[in-house]
């Protein structure tokens, strides 16, 4: 049995740590954004924002990935110890678990600044878009008033008729 808890807690770490860089993998692609959101270049902002989104989400899926083998093999270690009766595992006798706790704290302190990050892209990105809505509009307005000035008319080719005979 203490075998089985020392490979299920190493487990757990190792797969708290992975975990913990793939955070810092997204955190760096969010601080891109954010310099990507600087640029007022649309064209190359789409782009750029789309491919950084992607590469976020890879990331997210393999997350995905590792906290569902997590959440098995914690169930199973609460099973065989009973995690459920510390309510700050902080402060649990044994050190594997501590800094088992030590890790998570961590990476939700990373989750938490990763979406300041993130909401502060989303309203760059709602100022950005905002700016072309206004842009648009004005443009759609200026067509109204070449249209009136128009008349509405198509032009009509000249015919030069000859009265003299």
């Amino acid at each position: 049995m203490e075998e089985r808890k020392k490979y299920l807690t190493a487990s757990l770490i190792l797969t708290a740590l992975e975990k913990q860089s793939k955070l810092e993998n997204i955190k760096s692609l969010t601080r891109a954004q954010a310099e990507v959101a600087k640029n007022p270049d649309t064209d190359s902002l789409l782009a750029e924002m789309v491919r950084l989104i992607n590469e976020k989400q890879q990331i997210i899926d393999k997350i995905n990935l590792l906290d569902k083998n997590f959440q098995k093999v914690y169930s199973e270690l609460d099973n065989l110890i009973g995690l459920g009766q510390w309510q700050n595992n902080a402060q649990h006798p044994d050190s594997e678990i501590r800094e088992l706790h030590s890790i998570l704290k961590s990476n939700n302190i990373l989750l938490q600044g990763i979406q300041q990050i993130d909401i502060q892209n989303t309203n760059k990105m709602r100022e950005h878009s905002q700016g072309i809505q206004l842009k648009l509009k004005q443009l759609r307005q200026g067509k109204k008033v070449a249209y009136s000035y128009e008349g509405g008319h198509k032009p009509v080719d000249a015919w030069f008729v000859d009265k003299k005979r």
